[in-house]
């Protein structure tokens, strides 16, 4: 396979805007392939893990609605959320998913690793899950959820009517799809 080296941008100056413990901005210089050095935006955001989780009878899938302030709606949505630093992204999806939701991961297994926006180095962990034993949901203090349960076809059709909008949970549920998992 050919090297890449030729379309490799390098970094000149990085010039944080703001961060947080959450969210970061940048206005890089940087420095294209054909020399010229020019500003770029660059957001920073912590690495997170989302399940795709079907109930331990392999016949329902469990979503959650929680409002998104940035798009103005409530969204149904796979348990999703921030990898911490003590914890790998596998340990993560299996931590969010009983906060979340309430049900403990019997069976857990990666379906993709990507980036979800080309504006920064984020990466977005993919899971397929079983779950069983369910309690009470144990959601961070600024989450505010409902857990709902879906049939496959249920599932679907919220994609193809655009009742579930959230990028992770519509890629968990395709390739869970494409791989005969559901």
């Amino acid at each position: 396979m050919q090297s890449d080296a030729d379309l490799e941008w390098k970094q000149v100056e990085e010039r944080v805007v703001f961060r947080s413990p959450f969210l970061g901005l940048r206005n890089d210089l940087v420095k294209r392939p054909d020399g010229e050095v020019v500003e770029y935006i660059v957001v920073e955001y912590q690495d997170y893990s989302s399940a795709t989780c079907v109930v331990e009878d392999d016949t329902k899938v469990v979503l959650v609605r929680q409002f998104r302030y940035p798009w103005l709606q409530a969204s149904w949505e796979s348990p999703s959320g921030l990898i911490h630093s003590s914890e790998s992204a596998e340990e993560a999806a299996i931590r969010e998913t009983k906060e979340e939701t309430g049900y403990s991961i019997r069976s857990i297994q990666p379906l993709a690793r990507y980036h979800p926006t080309g504006l920064g180095p984020v990466w977005c962990n993919l899971y397929y899950a079983t779950v069983g034993n369910v309690s009470n949901q144990l959601p961070d203090p600024s989450e505010f959820l409902r857990v709902g349960l879906f049939s496959f076809d249920e599932v679907d059709r919220m994609i193809e009517d655009g009742k579930i909008v959230h990028a992770a949970t519509i890629m968990g549920w395709s390739l869970a799809r494409l791989r005969g998992l559901v």
